[in-house]
C-alpha cells in the first residue's frame, strides 16, 4: 500500500499514474489494459473481454479511476497512449511503467505492474469481500489461484478479528 501511495504522488495525472489506476481500480493483467479503448467504457462500467480465458467482464469504474479518465485527453481510441498518441507495445510499456517506478524511488522492490492485480485482489480481500466478490472484478476462474492472490489479506483479516474475538472472551480478564 505504501509503494502504491507513493508511486501515485509522484505519477498521479500522469499517464503511468493513470495506467497504474486501471491496473489497480480494476484488477486485470497488463495486456487487457492496454487494450481498452474509450468506447469500452459504458457509464458508469468499463467492459472487458480477457484476452487470456475469454471472460466477460462488466466492471464498474471506482470513483478514482473515474476521475483521472474523466480529466484524461482522449489521444486516441485507446486509452493509453504515448505522448505521440500510439497505443503502447506490451515491451514498450513494460519500459516506460519501470521507469516510472524508478521515478518513483521504488526501483529496488522489484515491482511490476502485475502487482497492482494481486494488491486490487488483496485489498478487496481486506475489506472482507468474499473470493466470487473478488473474481468478478479480476475474472479469476480458479478460486485457488485467487487464494494465491489474496492470502497475505485474508490472513491479517482473519488474524485480527481471531485477536479482537480473544480479546472479548471471558477467559482474557483472568490473564
Amino acid at each position: 500500500d505504501w509503494a502504491i501511495e507513493k508511486f501515485f504522488t509522484v505519477h498521479d495525472g500522469t499517464m503511468m499514474g493513470i495506467a497504474a489506476k486501471m491496473g489497480l481500480f480494476t484488477g486485470q493483467r497488463q495486456g487487457d489494459v492496454l487494450r481498452m479503448r474509450w468506447s469500452d467504457i459504458v457509464a458508469d462500467r468499463i467492459i472487458v473481454r480477457q484476452s487470456k480465458t475469454g471472460t466477460p467482464l462488466e466492471i464498474r469504474l471506482h470513483r478514482d479511476l473515474m476521475m483521472a479518465l474523466n480529466a484524461t485527453e482522449k489521444r486516441s481510441p485507446i486509452i493509453l497512449t504515448t505522448t505521440t498518441g500510439r497505443p503502447y507495445t506490451g515491451s514498450n510499456f513494460r519500459h516506460h511503467f519501470a521507469d516510472a517506478v524508478r521515478q518513483a524511488g521504488l526501483g529496488d522492490l522489484g515491482l511490476s505492474y502485475h502487482g497492482l492485480r494481486y494488491a486490487a485482489a488483496g485489498t478487496l480481500a481486506e475489506l472482507g469481500l468474499s473470493l466470487k466478490h473478488i473474481a468478478a472484478i479480476t475474472g479469476h476462474k480458479s478460486l485457488s489461484m485467487l487464494q494465491k492472490y489474496t492470502s497475505g489479506a485474508e490472513q491479517k483479516l482473519l488474524g485480527d478479528a481471531a485477536i479482537l474475538r480473544w480479546e472479548e472472551h471471558p477467559l482474557n480478564t483472568k490473564v
